[in-house]
């Protein structure tokens, strides 16, 4: 029975040590943080992907001690022929290995691991993201775009036109944040809305974009603008099988136009 008794808890060391076990324990601390509103359901939801395919890589039994130097390098190298073999792109590789080089540093803060990997703290080990003109529309394809919109697709675009806004900027606007009268908006963004540095900056509407503002206007509430169904326009939550839930109102309203149109920049 002794013999027994220390073969089981030497299974469940090996266990509680597996680079699965530790992977899902980080992503569970994540998911935490994500429902506090500390980190994005999107961000949560990249972690898992790209911590399951260190995992997979490596080996889901293979214990974190096995994480070393040569194992860091190795994986960097296996990134690195995505991108020459053009399964990723360089942008992808980049924050992909990020997102490892994160969990081994947790690892060691959580004592799972002895000591750091050296590699992580040279600049050997390095994914360029490059530059990467972004796509635009011409005024012609913005004009054909807002001349078949429906009112409220075309206050979505005019709003990002206006005042620079993403869809998460839109789904969070506030009541409070529009002057109903004198037709301007005053707010931080919401991807830096926390950083005391960011400036709060004021955007005078232009009279369409204020009519249609005004049209659209959700009738009570906090938020300047819900969905059909009284709810938020964005919405991004982890769901219990730890993945992603994902709702856009104002992409599920663009995408139709666009293929109407036969605009696809």
């Amino acid at each position: 029975w002794e013999d027994r008794i220390s073969i089981q808890r030497s299974k469940e060391q090996d266990l509680s040590d597996a680079v699965e076990t530790r992977v899902e324990a980080f992503l569970k601390q994540k998911r935490v943080e994500a429902n506090a509103g500390q980190l994005s359901a999107g961000r949560c939801d990249v972690l898992r992907v790209h911590l399951h395919h260190f995992r997979d890589w490596l080996g889901a039994m293979t214990s974190v001690t096995k994480i070393n130097g040569k194992v860091i390098t190795n994986y960097h190298s296996e990134l690195v022929g995505g991108i020459e073999a053009k399964r990723s792109s360089a942008a992808y590789a980049k924050d992909h290995f990020g997102s490892v080089k994160s969990f081994v540093r947790w690892l060691w803060t959580t004592e799972a691991i002895e000591s750091l990997p050296r590699v992580l703290g040279t600049k050997n080990l390095k994914i360029s993201a490059g530059v990467k003109t972004p796509a635009v529309f011409t005024p012609d394809e913005i004009g054909k775009l807002l001349k078949r919109a429906t009112d409220r697709t075309k206050l979505y675009i005019l709003l990002m036109l206006n005042a620079g806004m993403t869809q998460k900027d839109i789904c969070d606007l506030l009541q409070s944040e529009v002057d109903w009268k004198a037709g301007s908006i005053t707010r931080k963004r919401s991807k830096t809305a926390s950083h005391d540095t960011v400036p709060t900056v004021q955007y005078r509407l232009w009279p369409e974009t204020f009519r249609l503002l005004l049209q659209e206007r959700a009738k009570d509430g906090e938020h300047a603008l819900l969905n059909i169904d009284g709810g938020p326009l964005k919405v991004e939550v982890m769901g219990t099988d730890g993945k992603l839930k994902k709702i856009d109102n104002v992409a599920s309203a663009f995408s139709p136009l666009r293929r109407i149109t036969k605009i696809q920049t």
